[in-house]
């Protein structure tokens, strides 16, 4: 399956000789006010967060609501001030901290309940070809007009996390049904994207973001377990024993088999816009596959596919066209489908299909 998934979910485009119409400059575009004009600095909404692309260094603030998981990242523009002139960014980084009540924003803390998990991931994205394509009509489209433009970068991304469970075996005796398990999961990966643009209509079909990438990764399958409730309390009967009363201490956790799978991982990831606006904004379509534990008897692979929404706030520089709208909230709808490898199992999508709401809302802009 991995053989199959890299070179259908990474698209690559030839940089030379695309458009006969058009002319290449691998440097920086400057308009005859000095503005620079990029595509992909706001091309890639803040919404696509968690997957392992994103070079943007936009802050932010996340809500998961499925996951009841909180995220709170902050971006480096331009590391190592490498090209300050311009702004036209080679190096960026970001460090971004979750976090996760375990099984619903109700039991963010109990006693007896697993206590809120955490985690912690960074990245570096290094850009190693960024071209621009520019009309030669230059009297209908005016000066150093945009056509095209692509964008190679590398990036590397660690996390780990930690993680508590409350494992429940229905067929325990009393006092042991609960298991409490805790440990860490993460991973550090390594990835090649691409993101491509063009205004010309025999070319808007190739316009999308893609990446592979290849890692080593921790993870586990709790997200496909029933979810359960345990109550402990004391029933209080009637005289005659007809009827009852009792007050319950509830504990959330989970019931079946906790699988972890550590090893080799890779991963595609494909993005492709709908509609795309520098005053209103984007929808995208997108999607990523994930398999963790290549070569291992127990492996896991997931994916999600859905839509992507950036919103902007429709206020455009006057001085400078070319430059979008500032960022309002993005969001996204997805479906997620974990244990893909199980897909043939008769209640695969009772427990491994879920939809997933997300929310980004953007704190500081470059």
């Amino acid at each position: 399956m991995t053989k199959l998934l890299l070179p259908i979910i990474f698209l690559s485009f030839s940089l030379t000789n695309l458009f006969g119409q058009n002319k290449e400059s691998k440097d920086p575009i400057i308009d005859d006010k000095g503005q620079i004009s990029r595509f992909y600095y706001f091309e890639i909404p803040s919404a696509i967060n968690g997957s392992n692309l994103d070079p943007s260094a936009i802050s932010n603030v996340t809500a998961n609501f499925t996951d009841s998981k909180i995220s709170l990242k902050l971006g480096f523009p331009s590391l190592f001030k490498d090209v300050p002139s311009t702004r036209n960014l080679k190096n960026s980084g970001f460090v971004q901290a979750n976090f996760k009540a375990s099984n619903g924003i109700t039991t963010l803390y109990k006693s007896g309940n697993p206590p809120l998990e955490y985690g912690l991931t960074a990245g570096f994205s290094r850009v190693i070809r960024h071209t621009y394509w520019t009309y030669t009509d230059t009297a209908t489209y005016g000066k150093n007009a945009h056509s095209s433009e692509g964008m190679t970068w590398i990036n590397i991304i660690g996390n780990l996390e930690q993680v508590n469970y409350n494992i429940f075996t229905p067929s325990g005796q009393y006092g042991n049904l609960i298991t409490k398990l805790n440990g860490q999961l993460g991973g550090l990966y390594i990835s090649l994207n691409r993101y491509f643009h063009s205004d010309i209509s025999e070319h808007k079909w190739k316009r999308c973001i893609a990446s592979i990438g290849v890692g080593y990764a921790k993870t586990n399958n709790y997200s496909s377990l029933k979810k359960r409730t345990l109550e402990d309390g004391k029933l209080i009967h009637n005289k005659d024993s007809t009827a009852y009363q009792t007050v319950v201490e509830t504990t959330s956790g989970a019931i079946g088999n906790l699988i972890t799978v550590e090893g080799l991982t890779s991963f595609g990831e494909l993005f492709i816009p709908l509609i795309k606006s520098k005053k209103y904004g984007s929808l995208y379509l997108g999607s990523r596959l994930t398999y963790y534990g290549i070569g291992n008897d127990n492996y896991i692979i997931n994916g999600n596919t859905g839509f992507y929404v950036n919103l902007k706030d429709k206020k455009l520089d006057k001085d400078n066209l070319d430059k979008p709208a500032k960022d309002i909230i993005s969001f996204s709808v997805t479906g997620q489908f974990n244990q893909l490898n199980k897909s043939k199992e008769t209640d695969y999508f009772n427990n491994n299909f879920s939809v997933v709401l997300q929310l980004a809302v953007p704190i500081r802009f470059n």
